[in-house]
């Protein structure tokens, strides 16, 4: 908003004798105040337009960075819900339920996790999928497929037991989901997930802060792990996937032919 005293050479610019004796004070008076108002009806109006190019771009910029823009279909997409969590730092006194020696209990927690991951989905929600997958052998109009979510945590389970070979036999690291053996060597599997998970923590991209903060104990600050973090509501994926869980044993051995054409998707691998 312009200041008053840049108007004073309106009002007050000097007038000869004979305009003076010609238009009334009165007059001058009235078109100095109807200048004046209409200078500022016109900044006015910049000032609105300017604020609302300006909150629109803002907006646009936003928008692209929300987490509800999604490039690939998903039918998981439905059950999507964000949450703050913070994560377990670590440290004493701050241990997550799953850090624990190696046991029964810590594998089957762990199990719990991915054990219902392979899912039935339509061919509806099937032929919407970025990549083709394979309809499943005596349900007609039902598909296999899986989040990946729980691809990753079967991955990182075996991680968790390579890192103890005497407690996990190496047929155990090299096991399916159900656990049931596979011609895959217990090496080339563990460097198979690893890689795996790679690709899944650069994908998604973790951009929530670590934190430094100083400690009067050891005389020094440390990082931080017990931060908060942006999360899917993993609960309501996991709820997903037991209401569509492949009741039955997959025939992988069994070929189907069907009509949906999709173009396999690819791109550049990181």
């Amino acid at each position: 908003m312009a200041k008053a005293p840049e108007y004073d050479c309106l009002i007050g610019e000097p007038v000869d004798d004979d305009d003076e004796a010609v238009r009334p004070p009165t007059v001058k008076r009235y078109f100095s105040r109807t200048v004046l108002a209409i200078l500022l009806a016109v900044e006015t109006l910049a000032s609105t337009i300017a604020i609302f190019v300006l909150s629109t771009r803002t907006q646009t910029t936003c928008s692209i960075a929300l987490p509800s823009q999604h490039a690939l279909y998903s039918p998981a997409l439905e059950a999507v819900e964000y949450e703050a969590r913070v994560f377990y730092g670590g440290s004493e006194g701050d241990l997550s339920p799953f850090h624990l020696p190696s046991s029964p209990e810590l594998d089957e927690m762990w199990h719990n996790l991915y054990k219902h991951g392979v899912s039935r989905i339509t061919k509806d929600e099937a032929v919407r999928l970025p990549n083709k997958t394979h309809p499943i052998p005596g349900d007609n109009g039902h598909y296999i497929a899986e989040l990946d979510v729980f691809h990753n945590l079967h991955c990182l389970d075996k991680i968790r037991m390579a890192l103890d070979p005497d407690y996990y036999s190496d047929w155990r690291i090299s096991t399916t989901n159900n656990f049931i053996p596979s011609q895959i060597d217990a090496t080339a599997h563990i460097l198979h997930c690893v890689d795996y998970v790679r690709q899944s923590l650069m994908c998604s991209g973790d951009t929530s802060m670590l934190v430094w903060q100083w400690h009067d104990a050891i005389n020094k600050t440390t990082v931080e792990g017990n931060t908060a973090h942006t999360c899917r509501n993993f609960d309501n994926l996991l709820d997903w996937a037991k209401q569509r869980e492949l009741p039955d044993a997959y025939d992988a051995s069994v070929h189907i032919e069907d009509d949906i054409v999709i173009p396999v998707f690819h791109t550049e691998s990181s």
